[in-house]
């Protein structure tokens, strides 16, 4: 036999329980959205995290350097940072200025991947 007080508990407690997974689904969601706000976008479906550049790859896609405002090398691979802008491809450097007699480079940077935006899908 079930009384009302046990209904009452056992409602309050289902509720309790709904009002949790939704401040969860909520809280996920909100994490999801600031996430994104701080993505560099490519494209409306491609992002790079903050702090990178967006760069085309071979394919048409996109890729990450993981450098602000950097150049995106002539290869689709490789990416030089801001302070270094020209992209050497033959010797794999970057450097300052082109085709500097004796100019020291830094090592071309990797692409990485770009997030796929499934939310703007």
């Amino acid at each position: 036999c079930v009384s009302s007080i046990d209904i009452v508990i056992i409602s309050t407690i289902s509720i309790i329980m709904f009002n949790r997974k939704l401040l969860i689904v909520a809280l996920v969601a909100l994490l999801c959205v600031s996430a994104a706000l701080a993505d560099v976008q490519c494209d409306p479906t491609h992002s790079c995290p903050d702090s990178s550049t967006c760069c085309k790859t071979s394919s048409g896609g996109y890729g990450c350097c993981p450098s602000p405002d950097a150049t995106c090398c002539s290869d689709h691979i490789h990416c030089c940072p801001q302070a270094y802008p020209v992209c050497d491809v033959k010797a794999g450097q970057c450097l300052k200025k082109s085709m500097l007699a004796g100019e020291i480079g830094v090592p071309m940077l990797v692409k990485q991947p770009s997030n796929w935006d499934i939310a703007l899908n």
